[in-house]
């Protein structure tokens, strides 16, 4: 069985619908990565 990439939607607490993409796990270190470079941007502008 192949993992298969999911749009995932639910509700916050706030009652809004927010779009959740789940993703493989390649994908997900991406995405990880993508965080960590912006957190690190955002502490280099401050």
């Amino acid at each position: 069985m192949e993992k298969q990439d999911q749009i995932v939607i639910y509700q916050t607490k706030e009652g809004s619908t927010e779009t959740k993409h789940r993703v493989s796990g390649k994908c997900r270190q991406f995405e990880k990565d993508l965080m960590v470079k912006l957190i690190v941007n955002l502490m280099a502008i401050n």
